[in-house]
This record gives C-alpha cells, sequence and structure tokens, in this order.
C-alpha cells in the first residue's frame, strides 16, 4: 500500500513508483547507447528527444538486451502514469491535479515533447504482465483484506530467472527486512519502504522499495538472526555457510562493479542506497564464510541459546558450530582473516555421529528441513518430514525422537558417516585424491545410499504401524514457537499439530485444507501462511480470529519488524500487513481509498495506431509517418510501429508462445476454439480435428491448437502372457502385473497428440471436471510428452461446467491445476475392476459352459459393482416368489351431502379378520348417524425442486419418459456437449452462491412453452432453490441455451424439456393450498374425509404432473350429524410387491454406495447385456434364471459377494485416494488381497453353486442337435445353438467353439486332413457378409504354432479369451495340400490389409473374393457358371490363376465359348468384370494399380488395373 496525498496517517506524498510494462521514451543519451550494443535502425537520428527531457527520468536497466553496455529504458513521461496531469518540458506537476486538454494526439506529443522540427518520440513497450499497457499499481484496495505495504510488489516471472527470494527475516530493533535469493542476499530498510528508487533499478524491482544487495552468492536457503552478534546467518546450496553484519556501512568494503548503462554509468547492480540516486552505492559483503558441507546443501539453521549454530543438511546430518570457534573467528584481524574458516570447519560437531552408540542411532535418515530454539527449555527441534528430534542445547544430548503421532521412534543400527575434509579439496582442488582417500570416498557414497534406503525403511515401518491406508501428505512443512511455550507444526494437509516443550502431543486442529508453508508467532497472535495464498490470524489456543487471501500463490515464509508481519510470496512479492490487522484503522484507510480511487485510476483515452514499417520505405520521419497515416494523423495519439528484422535495421523480433489445449470430445473442442478465437480460426483434419488461431495468453501472443481425444486415451489389461484363458490360472491374475494400452490404436489419438504437441509451451486440459476427467488429463500429459512436474508452469487445468461462451473465457481466466489424487483413483478402481472381474468371470466361464448348455450367455461375468446391482433386481423378486397373499376387510361407509354422494375412510384401514369387520359393520348401521367431532383447515404448502442432479435426472427419465439410464446419459452428454446443458454429472444438488439465476432464465424466455412462465419470474421476480445438497463438484444440470424439438430429436428434447422445466420450478414459488379433513364419529369408530383447494400454483404451474388435487368438500360444522347412506364391507387381498424398476434400482445403488453418478448406467447396463435380466414394460427389471441362479450361488458360497457392503467400502477407499487422504497403491494391495482369500474360498465352494446350477439348467449332453462327426470317437457331436454356439462331444466330453453371431451348417461333409474332423460352414449375417469353412477342432486349437499371432485372431470381448469365437478358420489354414485351405483358395493380397483375398466357394451364382482379415470384397464375373483356383501362378505379378467357366447364353467370349481362364491383375477381360466394395487406397506394393472406370451408379468401383512394375511377391490388389 502507498499512502495518498490527503490521508492524515501519511507523510509527504512520495513519487509514484513506475510498472516495468509502460511505454518508454527514448532519448539522445539513451539512443547512443542502445546503437553501441544493438544494430541502427531506421528512425532517423536527427529526429530524437533532445537530452534536456532525459535528465528527468531515471533510467530504468534491461537485462534482456544483453551485452556489457545493454540498452537503457526511461519511464514513461508523467502524464502516462496519470493521464489526467499535463506536463511541461523539463518539469513535472504532482498526480492529483490538472485534467488534460482532451486526447493526446501526435500533434500535440510532437509539440511538447519534441523539441524540434519534425521530431517525434518513440516509445518501446516492455511487454510482460497481462499486456503491454497496464493501470498504475495504487488502484482500489482490496475488500476481503487489510490494506497491505507494498514492499516488493508481485514481479514478472521472466525477470526473475537467478534472482527469485526464497527465505526471509527481520531484525525488529534495527528495523531491516533480509530476504535470501538464489543470487545471494538484499535487505530492506523498514523506514524506508515508502521511498522509491532515486536512480537506476534492476528489471523486476521498479516497483520495488529501494533495498541493498550483498555480493553474488549461491542460492540462500535458510537464514538465521544472531542478535548478540549483529549478524545475520545464511545456508547455501553450494553448502557453505555465511555471515552478514548488519552494521551496513560497516560491511561495504566493495564499490559496486559498472553496471550496464548509457555510457559507462547506469545504475547499480545491488540496487541504490538508502538515500537513493547514488548509481555508484556499494554493496556489502560477507563477514565469515566457511565450507559446512562438501557436496549437500545446508538446508535449515538455528542459533541456540548458547549461542551455537546447529545446521542440517540431507540425509539427516546435523552439524554444531561451536560457540568459542565462531567468536575466536569474528576476533580475528584482517591479516588473520584467512584461518578464520580453517578454525570454524575443523571444530564442527557431528551429532549424527554423536547419538550413534555401538552402530544404532535414533535419527531417521531423512533430511533435516526445519530447525528451532527453544530458548525457554534451552532446547532445539529438528524436524524432517515425518519426525522430530529434541535435543539439550548445552550438552547436545538426543533427548527424544518422535514421529507425528506423537509415538516415541525406536532406534535402528547404523553404521558411522566418515568426517568430511572440505578444506583439503579447497587448498588443493586438482590434486589427485590417494588410494585411500578413494575408498573414503566410496564409503560416503556407499554411506548416503545407505542412508536413503534406510530412511525408506522408516517410512515402510511407519505404515506398517500406523495402519494400512497412511495419509502420505501429513508432512510437517513450518514450525513456530508461540509466547505460551508451546510448539505449534504445520502439516501439508493443512493441520497444525500442537506440542509441548517436552514432546508431548497437546491437540491438533485444522481451518485449512491447504498445505502449510509457514508459521510465525509473536504476543498472543499466530499467523499462518497456506500454500492457496491464505493467511490466518489465531490466537494461542488456535482459535482463528480472522483470514484473508494475501497472495495469489503460496505464502512461502514470514517475518515481524516494525510493527508489521512481512510475507514473502511463491513468485517473489513481499506484503506487509499490520500487526493489529484486520482492525477499526484497516476500515478507515480503505474508506479513504475509495473515496479518491478516481484520482489513480482515471482513464484517458487515446487513439493508437498499429502497423508495420519496412526498412525499405524509407525512414520513419514524421513527415513519413504523416503521409502514411493519411487524414487520421491528426485523431492519433500514439503509433505503434513494427520494424522488420533485416540486416541493415534494428527491429523488435516478437516470440509467440504456441499453446496447446486438448479437449475431451470433438464437439467441445470446436466450443472452445470457437469462443476463445472469437470464431475467426482455422481447421485442419487429424486423428481428431485441429483448430488454430492467434491470441494472448498470460501477457503474451501465443498461437493456440485447440485438438480433442475420443475418452479415455489408455485402458489396462493384462500382458500377453496372462491372455490365454487355458494357460493361465485366475488366481494368478490377481498378482499379475498390469499394462496400460491405447484403447482404439486405429484412430493413433496418442501419435496425434504427440506430433501436435511438438514446439508448444503451455499445455491447457479442458477434459470433463470428474473423476474420469483427471484420469484422461494425466493420459494427455503423459502423451505429449511434457513432464507431470510443470504442472502450474506449462500445464493448466480449465474448470467449466458448460461449453458456452461465458464459462469458456471465465474458466481461460481461472486455470487451475489437474488434480493427481483423483486420476490416481480411478487407475485404482480400474485395476481392481480389471483383476476381481477377470479372475472370477474366466473361473465361472470355464467351469459351467462346459457342463451346461442352455446358459444362452457368452460371458458368465463378475463385477464389484456389477453383481450387487444384480444382488438388488434379485432380492426384490425373491421377495415376490415368497410372498403369501392375505384377504383382508374394511368398511366403506357413504354419506350424501347437498345431492353428492361422499366416500369416508375409516381410521382403522384395514382387519385380517372378517367376523370382526362385519361387528364394527353392524355397530355403525345400529347408530344410522355420523357426528362431526372435528373440522380442521390448515394452509400448507408444497416446496419446490432443489437443483437437478445425475441421479435425479436418470430417475425421472426411467419412470416418466421411459428413457433407460443408459439412454439417457448420452442424451444428456449429447445435449451438454452441443452446449445445451449445463454438465451432466453431478451429484450437487444446490446451486453456489454467485450463480446468475436472471441469465439462466433469459435465455429461455423466448421458448413458448414456458415463456409465460419465465416472463412472470423475470418481471415480478424469482426465488433462489431451495438448500440442497453441495457436493463440491459441478452446479446442478441446468438449460445453458434455448433449442427446439426439430434440432434435437424426440428423445432428447423431451429430456431436454425436463431438464428446463425443473430448473424453472426450482427458482419458481411453492405451491401453496388449502388442507380441510373432517372427522366423524358413529357406533364408537371414527372415519374422515379431507379436501384440498389450492391457492397458488407457484411451481406446479411449470410442473403439472407434481400440482396437488384439488377435492372440494361441502361445509360441515362441528358437532353436527350426518345421515349414513350405506356401510359396505371391502374385501381385498395383499398383493406383492413389483419387480424393481429402473428408477428404484438407481436409489438403491446410490443408497449403498454402489457406482458413482456416471457408472450407474453402465452397471445397469451391463447385467441387461449379460441377460442377468430383462427390461419388461413399465422399465421394470425381471431377472433371468442365469441371474436368479447366481445370486443364490453366491449366497449359498459367500454373500458378501453379491452384496453392497464391500463395493460401498472400496468406493470410500478410492474417496480417500481422491482426497489425497491415501495411497493408491496400499489401497490396491489391501482389496486384493481381501479378495484372493474370497476368491480361494469360492474355488473351494463352487460344488454349492454347481448344484444350483444343474437343477436349473440342462447338462450338455441334453442340449443342443446332432451335426458333425468328431474326429477322435467318429460319432455325431451336438450343436449348442444358445450363446456361446459350440459343439459338445458326448462321447469324448469335449467342448468345440465357433464363432459367435452367424449360423453354423454342414460343409458338403468334407473331412479336414489334418485330425478327420468334418468341416463346418460359418455364415455371418447380413446381404454383403462372407461365408467361410472350418474345422471344429483346428478353429478351437490351432495346429500351426502362432497362427493367433499371425492372422490376428479376433476376441470375442475384452477379457481376452483364446480359443472362444477366436481361432483359425480354413480361410487362415497354410496347410499346402487341402482344398479348403488358404494357399489353394487365395488368390492375391488385400488392398486395404495384409490379409489374402479367398475365393468364396459358396457365393454362387454371385462369385465373389473375400479378405480373410477384414471386410473387403471384390465381385467376380455374376454370369459365371462356375470358378474354381488353379495350381498355376500369373507370370507377371505371381497371382493365382483362376478357372471362369461362363454361361452359354452370357459369355462374354469370342465363338460361343465358355471356359475362360487368367488373371483378375493381368487379365483385361477379367478386369472388366470386376467390381469392389469397401475399397480405399489406390497403391499396391511394388506397383501401381490404377482404376479406369467411374463409379457405377450403385456406389460400386468398377476397375481396370495397370500393372506398372515386375513384382516377385504375392500381388496387392489396390484401388
Amino acid at each position: 500500500m502507498e499512502p495518498d496525498d490527503d490521508l492524515p496517517v501519511s507523510r509527504a506524498p512520495p513519487p509514484q513508483r513506475r510498472g516495468i510494462s509502460y511505454s518508454q521514451p527514448l532519448s539522445r543519451d539513451v539512443a547512443s547507447a542502445r546503437r553501441a550494443a544493438l544494430r541502427n535502425h531506421s528512425l532517423d537520428d536527427e529526429h530524437i528527444l533532445p537530452v534536456s527531457h532525459s535528465l528527468n527520468y531515471p533510467l530504468h536497466q534491461d537485462p534482456t538486451a544483453g551485452g556489457p553496455h545493454a540498452g537503457y529504458h526511461p519511464p514513461l513521461p508523467p502524464h502516462q502514469h496519470h493521464p489526467s496531469a499535463s506536463y511541461s518540458s523539463g518539469s513535472r506537476r504532482s498526480g492529483g491535479g490538472g485534467a488534460s486538454e482532451g486526447s493526446m494526439t501526435l500533434e500535440r506529443a510532437m509539440s511538447e515533447y519534441g523539441g524540434g522540427s519534425g521530431t517525434l518520440p518513440e516509445f518501446v513497450g516492455a511487454g510482460g504482465g497481462k499486456g503491454i499497457f497496464r493501470v498504475p499499481l495504487r488502484a482500489a484496495m482490496h475488500p476481503g483484506r487489510p490494506p497491505p505495504l507494498e514492499v516488493r510488489p508481485h514481479p514478472l516471472r521472466e525477470t526473475q530467472a537467478g534472482s527469485f527470494l526464497r527465505t526471509l527475516a527481520a531484525e525488529p530493533q534495527r528495523r531491516q527486512l533480509w530476504a535470501g535469493a538464489e543470487s545471494g542476499i538484499r535487505v530492506w530498510a523498514l523506514e524506508e519502504v515508502f521511498a522509491e528508487w532515486g536512480a537506476g533499478a534492476r528489471r523486476g524491482d521498479e516497483e520495488s522499495a529501494p533495498f541493498r544487495e550483498g555480493v553474488p552468492a549461491p542460492p540462500a536457503l535458510c537464514v538465521a538472526v544472531d542478535r548478540a552478534n549483529r549478524l545475520l546467518w545464511t545456508g547455501h546450496k553450494d553448502g557453505r555457510i555465511r555471515s552478514w553484519r548488519m552494521d551496513l556501512d560497516v560491511a561495504a568494503t566493495a564499490p559496486a562493479p559498472p553496471a550496464a548503462g548509457a555510457g559507462d554509468g547506469g545504475g547499480s547492480v545491488g540496487g541504490s542506497s538508502h538515500a537513493g540516486g547514488n548509481n555508484n552505492a556499494p554493496v556489502f559483503r560477507e563477514a565469515l564464510t566457511w565450507q559446512a558441507y562438501g557436496r549437500t546443501p545446508v538446508l535449515s539453521m538455528v542459533v541456540t541459546s548458547y549461542g551455537e549454530i546447529w545446521s542440517g543438511s540431507e540425509g539427516g546430518v546435523i552439524k554444531a558450530w561451536p560457540y568459542d570457534a565462531i567468536a575466536k573467528s569474528l576476533s580475528l584481524s584482517p591479516e588473520e582473516r584467512h584461518m578464520a574458516a580453517l578454525l570454524v570447519e575443523r571444530a564442527y560437531i557431528d551429532l549424527r555421529n554423536h547419538c550413534t552408540v555401538g552402530n544404532v542411532c535414533s535419527l531417521p535418515a531423512s533430511d533435516v528441513k526445519h530447525m528451532l530454539a527453544d530458548h525457554s527449555r534451552a532446547k532445539v527441534w529438528t524436524v524432517t518430514s515425518m519426525t522430530f528430534a529434541l535435543w539439550d542445547a548445552r550438552t547436545r544430548e538426543l533427548l527424544k525422537v518422535f514421529g507425528m503421532d506423537g509415538q516415541v521412534e525406536s532406534a535402528k543400527l547404523e553404521t558411522p558417516a566418515m568426517t568430511e575434509q572440505p578444506m583439503e579439496e579447497e587448498v588443493n582442488p586438482k590434486a589427485k585424491p590417494s588410494k585411500k582417500d578413494k575408498s573414503q570416498g566410496s564409503l560416503n557414497f556407499f554411506q548416503k545410499s545407505r542412508n536413503a534406503l534406510i530412511g525408506a525403511a522408516d517410512a515402510v515401518r511407519r505404515v506398517a504401524t500406523k495402519g494400512t491406508f497412511v495419509e502420505d501428505n501429513r508432512r510437517t512443512g513450518a514450525v513456530a514457537q508461540v509466547m505460551d511455550g508451546t510448539i505449534w507444526s504445520g502439516c501439508t494437509n493443512g493441520a497444525i499439530i500442537q506440542w509441548d516443550g517436552n514432546g508431548m502431543r497437546v491437540q491438533e486442529f485444522q481451518h485449512h485444507t491447504s498445505s502449510v508453508q509457514c508459521i510465525k508467532a509473536l504476543g498472543e497472535r499466530v499467523w499462518v501462511g497456506y500454500a492457496s495464498g491464505t493467511i490466518q490470524v489465531m490466537d494461542a489456543e488456535g482459535n482463528i480470529l480472522a483470514g484473508w487471501t494475501g497472495h495469489s500463490c503460496p505464502v512461502i515464509r514470514m517475518a515481524i519488524g516494525g510493527s508489521y508481519i512481512y510475507t514473502l510470496a511463491h513468485h517473489g512479492g513481499i506484503r506487509g500487513w499490520p500487526l493489529n490487522s484486520p482492525g477499526p484503522l484497516d476500515d478507515i484507510i480503505r474508506t479513504e481509498l475509495s473515496n479518491r480511487e478516481l484520482s489513480y485510476t482515471r482513464m484517458e483515452k487515446i487513439n493508437i495506431m498499429v502497423g508495420s514499417w519496412n526498412v525499405a520505405q524509407g525512414k520513419a520521419s514524421a513527415e513519413s509517418l504523416r503521409s502514411w497515416l493519411g487524414s487520421v494523423s491528426s485523431d492519433v495519439g500514439l503509433v505503434v510501429v513494427g520494424l522488420q528484422e533485416v540486416e541493415m535495421g534494428a527491429g523488435f523480433l516478437a516470440i509467440s508462445a504456441a499453446k496447446e489445449t486438448v479437449a475431451e470430445k470433438p464437439s467441445i473442442a470446436l466450443s472452445i476454439a470457437s469462443a476463445l478465437s472469437g470464431g475467426r480460426m482455422s481447421t485442419r483434419k487429424g486423428s481428431t480435428d485441429v483448430h488454430e488461431f492467434d491470441g494472448m495468453f498470460q501477457g503474451s501472443y501465443a498461437n493456440f491448437k485447440v485438438t480433442s481425444v475420443i475418452g479415455h486415451v489408455f485402458s489396462v489389461d493384462f500382458p500377453p502372457a496372462y491372455q490365454n484363458w487355458e494357460g493361465t490360472d485366475p488366481m494368478d491374475l490377481f498378482e499379475a502385473p498390469v499394462l496400460r494400452s491405447e484403447c482404439n490404436p486405429k484412430a493413433h489419438i496418442r501419435r496425434h497428440l504427440a506430433q501436435e504437441a511438438r514446439g508448444c509451451t503451455y499445455l491447457i486440459l479442458w477434459l470433463d471436471c470428474d473423476r474420469e476427467g483427471e484420469n484422461i488429463c494425466y493420459e494427455v500429459i503423459e502423451c505429449t510428452g511434457i513432464p507431470e512436474n510443470e504442472a502450474g508452469r506449462r500445464i493448466f487445468r480449465a474448470r467449466f461446467s458448460s461449453v458456452t461462451e461465458k464459462d469458456i473465457l471465465s474458466a481461460m481466466n481461472n486455470l487451475v491445476l489437474p488434480n493427481k489424487d483423483e486420476a490416481l483413483s480411478v487407475d485404482a478402481r480400474q485395476e481392481i475392476d480389471l483383476k476381481v472381474g477377470v479372475a472370477f468371470t474366466r473361473f465361472q466361464t470355464r467351469y459351467f459352459q462346459g457342463k451346461y448348455g442352455n446358459l444362452d450367455s457368452r460371458v458368465i461375468s463378475y463385477g464389484p459393482c456389477q453383481t450387487p446391482t444384480l444382488g438388488f433386481c434379485v432380492q426384490r423378486y425373491q421377495q415376490i416368489t415368497t410372498f403369501k397373499p392375505e384377504k383382508f376387510w374394511s368398511l366403506k361407509t357413504y354419506i350424501i351431502k347437498d345431492g353428492d354422494e361422499i366416500q369416508l375412510e375409516w381410521d382403522r384401514k384395514k382387519l385380517f379378520d372378517f367376523d370382526v369387520t362385519v361387528m364394527f359393520q353392524k355397530m355403525v348401521a345400529s347408530d344410522g348417524t355420523l357426528k362431526i367431532a372435528d373440522v380442521s383447515v390448515k394452509e400448507e404448502c408444497k416446496t419446490r425442486p432443489s437443483g437437478l442432479n445425475t441421479v435425479n435426472m436418470l430417475k425421472v427419465a426411467s419412470s416418466a419418459l421411459g428413457i433407460g439410464p443408459q439412454t439417457a446419459m448420452h442424451l444428456a452428454e449429447r445435449l451438454y456437449t452441443q452446449g445445451f446443458i449445463s454438465y451432466p454429472r453431478t451429484e450437487s444438488t444446490a446451486y453456489p452462491a454467485s450463480f446468475d439465476f436472471r441469465s439462466a432464465l433469459a435465455v429461455l424466455v423466448h421458448n413458448p412453452l414456458w415463456s409465460n412462465d419465465v416472463r412472470t419470474l423475470l418481471d415480478a421476480g424469482f426465488v433462489k432453490p431451495r438448500q440442497g445438497h453441495d457436493a463440491g463438484d459441478h452446479p446442478p444440470i441446468t438449460p445453458m441455451r434455448s433449442a427446439t424439438e426439430e434440432g434435437l430429436g424426440t428423445d432428447a428434447w423431451r429430456l431436454y424439456q425436463y431438464i428446463c422445466q425443473h430448473f424453472i420450478g426450482t427458482v419458481s414459488p411453492d405451491c401453496r393450498y388449502t388442507r380441510t379433513a373432517i372427522e366423524f364419529t358413529s357406533g364408537g369408530e371414527t372415519f374422515h374425509c379431507v379436501g384440498y383447494r389450492v391457492t397458488h400454483k407457484g411451481f406446479t404451474s411449470i410442473m403439472p404432473w407434481l400440482a396437488v388435487s384439488e377435492n372440494s368438500l361441502p361445509a360441515f360444522k362441528k358437532g353436527d350429524s350426518v345421515s349414513i347412506h350405506k356401510v359396505d364391507i371391502y374385501e381385498g387381498s395383499t398383493t406383492p410387491p413389483d419387480y424393481l424398476s429402473e428408477s428404484e434400482l438407481i436409489s438403491l445403488m446410490e443408497k449403498n454406495g454402489i457406482g458413482t453418478d456416471a457408472s450407474i448406467p453402465v452397471h445397469i447396463n451391463n447385467i441387461c447385456e449379460r441377460n442377468y435380466v430383462q427390461v419388461n414394460s413399465g422399465r421394470r427389471l425381471v431377472p433371468t434364471p442365469l441371474g436368479t441362479t447366481l445370486i443364490r450361488g453366491y449366497q449359498c458360497i459367500d454373500a458378501d459377494l453379491c452384496l453392497p457392503d464391500i463395493r460401498s467400502f472400496i468406493e470410500q477407499q478410492i474417496t480417500l485416494i481422491a482426497k489425497g487422504k491415501a495411497d493408491h497403491l496400499q489401497v490396491i494391495q489391501h482389496v486384493i488381497q481381501q479378495f484372493m482369500k474370497k476368491y480361494s474360498y469360492f474355488v473351494k465352494k463352487i460344488e454349492n453353486m454347481d448344484a444350483l446350477f444343474e437343477a436349473q439348467f440342462s447338462p450338455l449332453a441334453d442340449s443342443g442337435r446332432l451335426l458333425s462327426k468328431c474326429g477322435k470317437c467318429g460319432r455325431y457331436m451336438k450343436y449348442i445353438s444358445t450363446q456361446p454356439m459350440r459343439l459338445y462331444c458326448i462321447t469324448c466330453e469335449d467342448v468345440y467353439y465357433l464363432p459367435q453371431n452367424g449360423s453354423i451348417k454342414l460343409y458338403k461333409e468334407i473331412i479336414c486332413p489334418l485330425d478327420g474332423f468334418e468341416l463346418l460352414l460359418f455364415s455371418m449375417v447380413g446381404p454383403d457378409a462372407k461365408s467361410f469353412p472350418l474345422c471344429p477342432f483346428c478353429y478351437t486349437n490351432p495346429p500351426f504354432e502362432g497362427i493367433d499371432k499371425l492372422f490376428g485372431a479376433l476376441k470375442i470381448d475384452d477379457t481376452g479369451k483364446v480359443g472362444k469365437g477366436a481361432g483359425m478358420p480354413c480361410s487362415l489354414c497354410p496347410h499346402p495340400t487341402c482344398k479348403q485351405s488358404m494357399i489353394t483358395q487365395g488368390v492375391c493380397a488385400c488392398p486395404e490389409c495384409s490379409g489374402t483375398l479367398i475365393l468364396d466357394p459358396v457365393s454362387a451364382p454371385k462369385w465373389r473374393l473375400y479378405c480373410n482379415m477384414c471386410n473387403c470384397i471384390v465381385l467376380l464375373p455374376h454370369a459365371a457358371h462356375r470358378i474354381t483356383t488353379t495350381d498355376k501362378k500369373c507370370l507377371t505379378c505371381e497371382s493365382t490363376i483362376i478357372e471362369v467357366d461362363f454361361n452359354k447364353k452370357t459369355t462374354p467370349l469370342q465363338d460361343g465359348a465358355t471356359l475362360h481362364e487368367g488373371c483378375i491383375l493381368c487379365d483385361d477381360l477379367l478386369h472388366s468384370l470386376i467390381e469392389m466394395k469397401h475399397g480405399k487406397s489406390f497403391f499396391m506394393r511394388r506397383g501401381c494399380l490404377k482404376p479406369l472406370h467411374p463409379p457405377t451408379e450403385d456406389g460400386r468401383l468398377k476397375i481396370r488395373f495397370e500393372f506398372k512394375e515386375m513384382s516377385r511377391v504375392q500381388p496387392k490388389l489396390t484401388l
């Protein structure tokens, strides 16, 4: 904060600090300096500002110019800081007064700054930030935090290379603020934090308060204030400890090196002196320095109660530097100073070796990152990530080692570390080490390696002792001591642990979920800084007093001095906060600044002309620019000219950062690109479309590339060694490794992303904002090759709830980081489901399909979510089948009032005893009258619904719209990708407080179905929805755009219509009605009737299906009597519940934690596709015999397998992973171990389930029909047509699986020459489907080694079972003599794949060739009577010669001949008669085949081929 001129608490107004991003005028002196370093540009030297103008504006250093005499850019003239002020040459006014006279035009600029005829001021934009031009730093105060003191405003990242600040310390007595940087140390005088630089400042520090800088040094990692010696101790990355005198005048013994600038002058390296304005300000250097560690950095330091310095490093090494040695070194004369470092280095005490007795040490071999001196108890705390060590500061005795849970750590065996000898290395760095030294160095290396292993062992041990699921994010990030003597430690999960002085855990509390980065205490207040940028103030008891967002990035350090607490942000910015904030003074300052906001935020209108200037056009003089601008020159106030970079001229090269944006679906990518580019983009084809356009990103020009994936890029599966069902024990799958392979290799998404990411600097992920979307984020990151640790620097995540332009732009301006924990939770679920599901599925399928024939299921699957879902359906089915109806009776009493008959309800409802009911009937009938006992009239309301989440949408879609959950989810996703609704996968029913309901209603006002309701709400005012459940994911499902039924389709429109009506209902008033209840008595029995009258429809006008049914009653008066018209006895029977509906099943799954809002429809669809349930009328799920038997079998063996408890537990653990509270590897290991035990028990007790199957299904011997002979026993085998189709030999008891989804018949009783089995003919479904013969034995058991790999055998499902529906038909058989094999029936290579075109022997009279690998078909002459292959080969292309026997009436041959032999590639006659379907390629191996005929009317391509080159390989027919 900088005080305003008129504030009573401020002194004289300080000059305004300048931002580096302003345009800056170029003076004559500066121009001469620029010409010394850069090539001359085309501006005339005579048209530069005179010297007098440059004297008023101090120089700014530009480190990007390079060279020892790099150019300086003076700041903008004062009117650019305060556009309302006017200035004259050589003078400057106060920033508060004076209004400008109109716009700043080109003519006015020349008159004020030109200084001569035709001169023109030149401005060079520094760039960076959020734009080339920005408003001054002094703007309105943030309403949610105290006014801060801006010691060092947020510098641009590109200016901080090699100079980031990482530590912070304050010395209150001398009012100094010290900061450790990557390039050394710097210090601010707190009295001058309101001052400005009197001379040039380093780029990035122009807006900082003046500071002094030490001599260049390696990065400072830790600092410790030594008030007794008036020193600041710093630990550095090179392993050295340095001290700096707080008396800077004494320390400044070396002049500042000359800085780059105009001529020989310029600013100082370290900044100005305290007084400012002196370009030769001295820098200060260290007082004492020594090598503390040989090859490791100094991570932490502390000054103990006895003046010793303790330091910590990697591997748990702690050294104590005695006070005597330090004091003696500091007292040495300058002539003896060379002995100081050696004196201290040799005096150190290795505390790790000091506490190691008998090779046993209690200290962990982990990095010592924090130290704390407890001066009240003369103790020292040393802290690693997971442990604490408590020492006696006087005796250096290790008192206690304990973990974060307070448990004392046990000692462990350790080899003492070798003594380091850094001094010898310094004295003679080039001397060759002796053999002894080498051995010691090797021992040190192995010792460090061993320390790392011991540290890992410690972590494993802690995991084993603390439980199965340990929160690995509970690492110590900060430690501090409070006034009452307690020690506070902050954890990376946001928790704060309070300890007493003896290391006993007092309490733990948590006020924030972000990581604790720093803690500072003074008096009764404690300040805590978090990684989110939040600062919280607490009392000594841990109660939160206040909190605010201090920075836009993590607060990494704090220091207290001069009535302020200073916070250092990760970006290098430093702010000071009053120690009494928040308080009354903050409100006063904020109010005063708000009242004066206009004085420093008012902007002046300036017309900017932007163009390019080629040096070939001449010099950019005033006359030439006037001629170039033409008539608009009088209106232009600023001219931006881009000079071409050529050999003869000096220009400026703008480097654009290429940026790639990846969305999950192509339609979303198009919406994102359209919104970000404003519709101005180019699109090119790829695996998915790529949209390109230019724009701004992080203040720089960038080229955007927006592309997409198609769902998941990778899927999990087992390695090939575990794919064979027959050769792999399912038990081995639980411990088998898991591979990630590309989901759709043909789409080449991985290659596409890798290619598009080349040359891209940034990656922005626009995936769905759920756990699956986070998982795909990291799949995309892996494909692009950008390291994951670049998240936040090069990788960003966009979070959005709809694909409207408003939400897309908002997400682009608020980018976040991808969530690794949520991605790992999806990995864990995928691996658990794969291993558990495949193991049980393989065992069940192999066991039961080999015994029973009418299962009617290709695979008998098990799933941790699927099976409990089926269990709900079977449970309702069992309730129905075991239900026993029971008769009941009730009284129906009628009265007549005002001519209307009214039926009264009996309070007893119903009785199950007929005689008792008759008795009550007689009692009422004998009374004959009803006395009105009570008349109750109440005003009641039916509350409006809360927001719509996914589960409620699916339930309504199934019960009211008749749309299944899977279909409804697909429709909702399509509506979302088209921008009609918000994100459809959400668990929340509560809208955020900032939701814009008026804008959401405005988009619906033009639809005639609800336009009147919407207009009423907009005019009369709408109500906010009821407070629902906030899951923290996405807002409820909301319409975002208006749509019509013609544009969406019937089902999508019905779903969209309901979403719109539901949203309108949530913001409509409640429905109000009057409820009238009349109570009657007669014969000791009570009856009643109820009437309803609606007073205000409210939300039911838009949702009529929820309306209250009106029922008017006549007027009754209490105490009156009414005659009974009649009393009847109604007889009924209890009925069983109906089958479970999809809506009810969704409710049960949500209640029991089965699946997520996105996966619930998938699980329901799975049990339907597996033939476990069937969907009947009303969307009710009826279990099949197979589904019922499976669940009953699980209940007989292990009921947990079909109960929701296990899956609910798994989902809870998955949620813990997503929240970062559990390790995903440990969760996987624990769950897999549990299911391994259950699987082992299930296998042992499978006979219990088999008994149920035997009672329900028929054995294979009793199933199917006789079809073909077995090659082993010669008996006929039975063909079982139910899924999966197979043959069963009753004698051999062997099962032979066949291709699926087609028909099977005997093929001419031909015998296979390999095994004696009769061949079968398989025919696919469809007019163009192919047919091929096969041998049952060869198909199930391929006789040739590697046949499935050579010919890419198909798989029946994702489980990869080889031999079931996949194998070797005759078209793949390489037998050399069999008449049905590929060798004899093959003609030539396929044009579309690596397969072979085979003659279809049963395709007559429509003869054709088909590919044995793909769906390519070549139609042969239809007029042929017979077509066969021969044993001859074409001499030109080596294709098989075919023999064609034409029909006599339609033969194309001369003289009526019918027999013709030829090659389909080389024979002209056959060429003219060939037609092909599905042809795509126009190239052939080693040759070229060209089509000579256009396509026919039916879309077929009639072709003629010319073979260009001789080939010795099998020719490939190519289009």
